[in-house]
């Protein structure tokens, strides 16, 4: 059985997007290929450029979460106000980080990126229980190392090239309150 990249985000009411601010053409290319295979899904997205801005093209019914200004700490506001809203609306989450998850990230309810948004964001959705899917430009043999800390919650599922592999999180990590 293979993996179907669009019938897993057609499962889901909305979709929630987090990636580099300056992808590569590889990863750009990427991310448009899953936009035009997309249902008409709602979209939620920040206000970043990259990979922010590539989903505002395509949707631009999005909803987008503005940052109050530039500061790390407003953009951490903001991705966590997207995570939470996607959780909140039993949504899953794309993610198209450019660079390896680093070593001090961890699965946490709360924002905690070590200055990688794009993980910052992957890690708190774990941590409230999303369903997280990755785009990982890196060669297939080494997608457990880039993911790093996370690599645990997350599955290897599609392998379109040598070089491009996507990873699933199913949504079953939630951390305990207990």
């Amino acid at each position: 059985m293979s993996f179907s990249i669009s019938t897993f985000i057609g499962s889901y009411p909305i979709v929630g997007f987090s990636g580099s601010r300056a992808p590569s053409h590889q990863l750009s290319t990427a991310c448009s290929q899953v936009l035009s295979t997309m249902p008409s899904s709602q979209v939620a997205v920040g206000c970043a450029s990259g990979i922010d801005q590539l989903v505002r093209q395509a949707f631009p019914q999005a909803r987008v979460f503005t940052a109050s200004c530039q500061h790390q700490g407003a953009l951490a506001a903001r991705s966590a106000q997207l995570v939470r809203f996607v959780a909140a609306s039993g949504g899953c989450l794309l993610v198209f980080p450019s660079g390896p998850c680093p070593s001090a990230v961890r699965v946490s309810s709360s924002f905690q990126g070590h200055s990688s948004g794009s993980w910052g964001t992957c890690a708190m959705a774990l941590g409230l229980g999303l369903p997280v899917l990755v785009c990982a430009l890196v060669p297939v043999a080494s997608w457990q190392a880039w993911a790093g800390p996370l690599a645990a919650c997350f599955q290897l599922v599609s392998t379109p090239d040598p070089e491009l592999c996507w990873f699933l999180a199913s949504g079953s990590t939630q951390l305990s309150l207990f």
